[in-house]
């Protein structure tokens, strides 16, 4: 026999050996299990158990419940505004009084059948995060902006199933103290995605308490300690604000048996979450969700700017008669001029440890990918001068360091360094390094 095949023999055998040899630990399955680590101590395997069941019974149970009707439709979308516009809302949106009548005991019933909360299951705080695609190499950059903050909080980052999953994006992370996660091996692929899965990732998430982050979101500040603040350990959950006012269906109010009242529309780039005391807000949020793009969300927004999963959790408190905190500080804009416009190009909302200054950027419009920002060519003004700062002082005042200028340089890293680079075409990494030396990098 060839001394190739020969060695070819032996790396077959060996490898079979290895696999003979796991197989009575975790199993054929786990081994192909995509993003969620399995250890072979029984403690981790129980909890993964356990949260599969729960899974299964959430989803068997609001299957159960799904609306009526199955698909809301609205007579028009509304405009946003900052003041309540109670005639508009109640025109957008007609129902038929039978269905109404049906999802209110819908409703009753999937409240009363939330199962109550399991102390085995979670422990500690952490950083929850989602995201895929394009927005991996914005979260790395939050990520790496967080980090370099000195923020040292587990963080885990959640994918919607396997075709979204990217190892390289998690070796990457891993060194950074982020585990990678797979809704989809708790859910199974297809029940849920975009908006929808937030409030699964917190859910299904190791931690009992936690601060949930968009993938384009981040603290200038350490936030180790932001669960001690005396606005989060009063309540237990601590909401943002968004630009403009709820507009939330009137029947909204009706199926879920509370009053109407009017407030700000809900930001929820960043939340903050105690399962074990909002364990069944939490869950009814989860519904909320499941069935959001067809039903709640339409009801809870009316077709008006910024539909999705963000009044889902406050409105859930509402129904449980469970405390939150909504910062009263407004959220703040962040951008630059050109000539006589002025052009906003992120948010911040306040610290809930001292409301009077700024903790967290959203960098929504435009987000912070090189790929998107630079595949078409330097930033420029209208005049074809460079962007002095994309940001303006009022990000370096809240931060107290030039946190634009270490965005870019993160940037520079992962177009350039990183395992997401594209490494077929350098004219991103040269156009970002050229944008860190016009900035005084």
């Amino acid at each position: 026999m060839p001394r190739r095949c020969y060695k070819l023999l032996l790396l077959l055998a060996a490898i079979c050996l290895v696999v003979i040899a796991i197989f009575p630990l975790v199993g054929f399955g786990n081994l192909f299990q995509v993003g969620d680590v399995f250890r072979t101590d029984t403690s981790t395997r129980t909890r993964f158990d356990s949260l599969s069941s729960l899974a299964s019974n959430l989803i068997e149970l609001f299957r159960e419940a799904a609306p009526v009707p199955h698909i809301i439709t609205l007579s028009h979308s509304v405009e946003t505004s900052k003041e309540h516009q109670p005639e508009e809302l109640a025109a957008a949106l007609k129902m038929d009084s039978d269905d109404v009548s049906k999802m209110i005991e819908i409703h009753r019933s999937i409240v009363e059948r939330l199962p109550r909360y399991s102390p085995r299951l979670f422990h500690g705080r952490g950083i929850v995060m989602v995201g895929g695609g394009r927005f991996l190499r914005i979260a790395l950059l939050s990520i790496r902006l967080l980090r370099g903050a000195g923020t040292d909080l587990p963080i885990e980052f959640w994918f919607g199933d396997a075709d979204e999953y990217n190892p390289l994006f998690c070796s990457e992370v891993d060194p950074l103290n982020v585990q990678c996660r797979v809704l989809a091996n708790y859910l199974g692929d297809g029940a849920i995605g975009r908006y929808q899965l937030k409030a699964f990732a917190i859910l299904f998430s190791r931690f009992k308490e936690v601060l949930y982050l968009d993938a384009d979101d981040f603290p200038v500040a350490p936030v180790d300690d932001i669960f001690d603040t005396a606005k989060y350990k009063s309540t237990g959950a601590v909401i943002w604000p968004d630009y403009w006012g709820a507009t939330v269906s009137p029947w909204l109010f009706q199926i879920i048996g509370q009053p109407q009242q009017f407030t700000a529309t809900c930001e929820t780039g960043q939340l903050m979450w105690n399962k074990q005391t909002h364990f069944l807000s939490l869950l009814l949020a989860c519904y909320y969700n499941f069935y959001g793009p067809d039903y709640f969300y339409p009801l809870l927004s009316l077709g008006a700017a910024g539909e999705g999963d963000k009044e889902t959790f406050l409105i859930a408190c509402q129904v449980f008669n469970e405390p939150y905190t909504f910062i009263e500080q407004g959220v703040g804009t962040l951008g630059y001029h050109d000539n006589i416009d002025f052009h906003g190009t992120a948010m911040r909302q306040a610290d809930p440890r001292n409301v009077s200054r700024y903790l967290f950027i959203h960098a929504h419009f435009p987000k912070l990918d090189g790929q998107s920002l630079f595949s078409s060519g330097p930033m420029r003004l209208s005049d074809g001068n460079p962007i002095p700062s994309f940001w303006g002082n009022s990000a370096r005042e809240m931060a107290g360091y030039d946190v634009e200028l270490a965005a870019f340089r993160e940037m520079g890293y992962i177009e350039c360094e990183s395992l997401l680079r594209n490494e077929a075409d350098a004219s991103v990494c040269n156009r970002v390094r050229e944008r860190i030396r016009e900035i005084g990098g």
